[in-house]
């Protein structure tokens, strides 16, 4: 391939990127524009969220090696997505529009489990003391329980629906209108106000 270039400081061939909501298999007919607008995201963004780069040798040369793709589609100057890519995998990022919390942190899954217990988790692993300001712009009011479940989720107990619509008012977040995205990283909840 006369177009590709192994960067200077190259990623692991198994790498997957930190808050991908999704793991994307390339097939024939579709390409980095199609990628993008069925999860809508912007093409250059899905391509260095994937690579942490743009520069087409390089997006090339991972094609290639990581994501294994074996097709051109314009006499061997690029490399194309195809359903012979082994393994074909891409990786989606959140999508465009999602609730950004502050300082990089992407609110990626709310779910109403009872009444007052609220499950939340982020993009990264925040700490149980991030919770309070994440949520409730401060410290965490009385009578709210929050217990770790794993990296980055919570369970929140004693919130009322009225803390969870200030919290929605504040990020502008419809959350009776989350989308499901996939293997339920992005859950959709109908919360009734009383």
């Amino acid at each position: 391939m006369a177009n590709e270039r192994e960067p200077d400081n190259p990623l692991s061939v198994d790498f997957v990127p930190e808050g991908a909501v999704e793991t994307h298999y390339v097939s024939d007919d579709e390409n980095w524009a199609s990628v993008a607008a069925q999860y809508n995201v912007n093409v250059k963004d899905l391509i260095y969220f994937n690579f942490h780069t743009n520069v087409p040798e390089e997006v090339n040369w991972y094609l290639r090696r990581n994501t294994g793709c074996n097709v051109s589609k314009d006499g061997g100057r690029n490399w194309a997505f195809s359903s012979s890519a082994d393994p074909g995998r891409i990786y989606i990022p959140p999508p465009a529009g999602a609730p950004d919390t502050g300082a990089g942190t992407l609110l990626v899954l709310v779910e109403q489990i009872s009444s007052g217990w609220f499950q939340f988790a982020w993009n990264r692993d925040v700490q149980k003391d991030e919770v309070g300001r994440l949520l409730f712009e401060g410290e965490t009011p009385s009578g709210v329980d929050i217990t770790k479940e794993a990296a980055g989720a919570f369970l929140v107990s004693g919130m009322t629906n009225e803390m969870l619509y200030d919290y929605r008012r504040r990020e502008i977040v419809p959350l009776s209108g989350f989308m499901k995205v996939s293997k339920v990283l992005i859950i959709k909840t109908m919360v009734e106000r009383r």
